[in-house]
């Protein structure tokens, strides 16, 4: 899987108020805070005009400790060089 990430977010008082995801494969870094905004690498993000869901793709994932190496060669491809 090419597309993995990291994410961390921060929750107060049951609120989410920061987050952050970034995809190291293109080096693209997601920001956004309570009241602040969205950004892709320091730029503001717009709001899409879509009001439906048809055509999305949603996906989940945790990685386990203790997973063997070659295990995770078969789920992804080589990296390009």
């Amino acid at each position: 899987m090419p597309d993995w990430n990291i994410g961390v977010s921060l929750v107060r008082d049951g609120r989410p108020v920061l987050a952050v995801v970034y995809f190291p494969v293109l080096d693209e870094m997601f920001t956004a805070t309570e009241g602040g905004g969205a950004f892709l690498n320091g730029v503001r993000l717009r709001v899409s005009v879509k009001t439906s869901l048809d055509g999305a793709l949603a996906g989940t994932g945790q990685a386990q400790p203790g997973h063997d190496p070659e295990l995770a060669k078969r789920w992804a491809p080589p990296s390009p060089q």
